[in-house]
């Protein structure tokens, strides 16, 4: 008589570990939640974005550029040590990226008005019209929620960064 043996016990196949997506910045192993729209590859099938803080940074950058890329101060005529300035706090994140919320100062303007807060305050209301101010401030005020940094840094395409 034959004796059969057991059959051996089936292995069960590992789970096949996805690779999910990840920030393009070096070193950042955090999950990319932002897609940079302005980016984007056409035919191919994978896009590149940010997790939240470089999202927030990129955000910055490309914002800071193009507020730059004026030139010139817009308090002296200056033209070098360009800094962008903000009205309103950048803490505020509803206006943080408007482009009525900033201007393009020289260092040295841009920390006088620092320093001066009330003076900056009248300084802005008389630039850009007490109404528009106002607005602006409340605008901060009432924003509440997530930002769509997508749709920011769709707002700003990117610049390829100044060779000083």
């Amino acid at each position: 008589m034959i004796q059969r043996r057991k059959p051996l016990p089936r292995r069960r196949a590992k789970p096949r570990r996805i690779r999910s997506p990840r920030c393009v910045v070096r070193g950042c192993d955090r999950l990319r939640v932002v897609v940079c729209p302005s980016c984007e590859r056409g035919d191919r099938d994978w896009e590149h974005g940010y997790c939240l803080t470089h999202a927030k940074q990129e955000a910055d950058r490309r914002f800071s550029l193009a507020v730059r890329s004026i030139g010139r101060c817009e308090g002296c005529g200056q033209t070098e040590g360009l800094q962008c300035s903000h009205f309103i706090s950048r803490r505020y994140l509803g206006v943080r990226w408007t482009r009525l919320n900033a201007e393009c100062l020289c260092r040295g303007c841009h920390k006088f008005l620092t320093e001066r807060p009330l003076e900056a305050r009248d300084r802005a209301r008389e630039r850009l019209s007490a109404a528009v101010y106002d607005e602006l401030e409340e605008q901060a005020r009432r924003f509440v929620g997530p930002v769509d940094y997508a749709a920011v840094l769709a707002k700003y395409p990117p610049v390829a960064k100044e060779v000083a």
